[in-house]
């Protein structure tokens, strides 16, 4: 199924309160709290010296197979570590970031919009409590003494996997992740949000170690339809996704943006009104929109075995004169790009294609075709672009998303 499909299906759950968000360690990433990965790794740095250097080596030996666990067990047998010692450890170094929602830009603050009332989430960090700025204080799971039944009454955070303000709660050995998935309040939990809501996992890349442990754990209890937000999934891995635990991918590509941008435009979508356009999420919000255009690593591209290139060379074009056009071409080529991941429509970029195409045959029957000058008809056709007027597609464009004239003399050669 389409990620435009499986957007509109999640829109009307999400209008039917039927969501509980579960957030990932990618949603704490812009602020710079570390990977499991990274922490595991850091342990390791820290404790590894002098003649335990040979601890460091078979950590990183598990983590290049993505064995976490068996990271945690190197560290506990070879450095003496307790789980209490690696809970302190992963306590400091999150507790020395010095998490400013203001100076950084984040999907927390994002996530407060929706009126979601459960969130549950495997990050130790408080940064979802310091911007939803709950009623309720959050609660590890191992901590819950409140009916469950009772879940959705009032807007709450579940620390999964435990908090940094309680370092006895956070789990990450082997043996503390079994506790959790045996833990009959774990059972009651994921019971009772499988069986009356549906899941919207944020923040989880599919080769997450920690995800994939998640999803098989609680693969009993992954009755009907959830939702996963993913960045240019491998089409399989969604197929999977799909039949193995009923989540429904909806993808994105940051290639052109960033993670916190393309998922931003996603939850922004849950909360417009109906529109009746399917488009709908590639609406922008230009005020918030800002293109940068091509760079110089970009226009230092290769393009000799572009059919663009190669027109121009059969046209014994003059070798500065081609080199011009390439750059501009480029500019172009990239300008296109991030107009398009920016959620411009596809409709309004095809209509100032059409004014291009128009503007061209126009020169091409007053040049080329009564001097069969190629040079000339090029230079003619950058000349007429660069003061080419757009009418009234210009009220499409913010002043952000302006093209500037390399980039629409460059448009002739897409």
């Amino acid at each position: 199924m389409s990620t435009q499909l499986n957007l509109k299906k999640l829109k009307k759950d999400y209008e039917d309160n039927s969501i509980v968000i579960f957030i990932g360690s990618g949603l704490s990433a812009p602020y710079g709290i570390p990977t499991w990965k990274r922490m595991i790794m850091s342990i390791a740095e820290e404790v590894a010296q002098g003649d335990l250097e040979f601890i460091k080596k078979a950590v990183e030996n598990d983590l290049e197979k993505n064995n976490y666990w068996g990271a945690v067990e190197a560290l506990k047998n070879y450095a003496t570590l307790g789980d209490e010692d690696i809970q302190q450890y992963v306590c400091q170094m999150i507790s020395r970031i010095n998490a400013d929602s203001n100076k950084c830009d984040n999907n927390y603050k994002d996530l407060k919009k929706l009126k979601c009332s459960t969130f549950l989430t495997t990050n130790y960090d408080n940064l979802l409590y310091q911007n939803l700025q709950t009623s309720l204080m959050p609660v590890a799971l191992r901590d819950i003494d409140f009916n469950i039944q009772d879940l959705f009454k009032e807007r709450r955070i579940i620390n999964l996997h435990g908090n940094i303000s309680n370092a006895g709660t956070i789990v990450l050995s082997s043996e503390s992740y079994r506790e959790l998935y045996d833990d009959l309040r774990y059972r009651q939990l994921m019971g009772l949000i499988s069986g009356s809501k549906k899941m919207l996992f944020l923040g989880f890349s599919f080769d997450d170690y920690f995800m994939s442990k998640l999803l098989k754990s609680a693969r009993e209890y992954f009755n009907g339809q959830h939702y996963i937000v993913l960045n240019n999934p491998d089409p399989s891995k969604v197929t999977m996704l799909k039949t193995e635990y009923g989540l429904n991918t909806i993808h994105y590509d940051h290639s052109n943006s960033n993670h916190v941008e393309e998922i931003r435009k996603i939850l922004n979508f849950l909360l417009r009104e109906e529109s009746g356009d399917d488009d709908a999420m590639d609406k922008p919000k230009t005020e918030d929109i800002t293109l940068i255009g091509a760079n110089i690593s970009d226009l230092n591209e290769d393009k000799s075995d572009s059919i663009f290139y190669k027109k121009i060379l059969l046209e014994n074009i003059d070798t500065s004169l081609a080199n011009l056009s390439k750059s501009f071409f480029i500019a172009s080529e990239v300008y296109i790009r991030e107009l398009r991941a920016s959620g411009m429509s596809i409709d309004v970029i095809n209509a100032v294609f059409g004014k291009i195409f128009i503007a061209y045959q126009e020169i091409f029957s007053e040049i080329y075709v009564k001097y069969g000058d190629s040079e000339e008809l090029l230079i003619s056709m950058h000349r007429t672009l660069e003061s080419i007027d757009f009418g009234r597609l210009k009220k499409f464009f913010s002043t952000n998303q302006m093209m500037d004239n390399e980039e629409i003399k460059g448009m002739i050669h897409i």
